[in-house]
This record gives structure tokens, sequence and C-alpha cells, in this order.
């Protein structure tokens, strides 16, 4: 049984930090063995690297949804712009929707 510190964010989401005691198990030196467990807690303001990522990418596609609804008032001299930025928010969609998966 190897000990880690870990980090708890705001958002929910934690990630282990440095390790602080090795057991006897670990079969070489800097790795340790397959059970961690906590040796103190750290509470981080803020949220993680990934929730950080989907919000910027939250962002970007409600910026493009304000176009899109500025061009549409003239669809026609627009239209181009404005598929391309409905590929663009459906590209941003599935990324935030890989993101969150990789977050639980």
């Amino acid at each position: 049984m190897c000990y880690f510190d870990q980090q708890l964010f705001t958002c929910g989401d934690w990630k282990w930090g440095a390790i602080q005691q090795h057991c006897s198990k670990a079969c070489c030196v800097g790795e340790g063995c397959d059970l961690k467990l906590i040796w103190t807690s750290r509470y981080i303001r803020g949220k993680c690297r990934i929730c950080c990522q989907i919000e910027v990418k939250k962002r970007r596609i409600h910026k493009l949804e304000d176009r899109i609804r500025r061009w549409s008032f003239d669809a026609e001299h627009w239209k181009a712009s404005i598929d391309l930025a409905r590929d663009h928010i459906h590209d941003l969609d599935g990324q935030i929707t890989q993101r969150e998966a990789r977050r639980t």
C-alpha cells in the first residue's frame, strides 16, 4: 500500500498528487504498488483543467450562436458563414462530449 496526496477541485474532480510513502511491495525505485491510499487531501480553489476547457468551448459555442442569430437576418448573403459556424458548433459539441466522458 502506497500513500499519495490527493488534490480535490471545486468542480468535484480529483487527481493524485505526489507519493508520500512507499510500501515494501514496490518493485522499482519511483514506482508504487497497485493499491493507492490517501495520505492527505488538499482542496484547490478553481476547477480542474478539463472543466476549464469545457467552459472555453461552451463560450465559443455561445459566440457562434450569437453570430448565426445576427447573420440569419440576411441569410442569403451569409449562407456559407452560417454553414461553417454550424459545422464548427457540431465539432465543439463532440469535443465537449469527449472531455465530459474523460472527466467522469
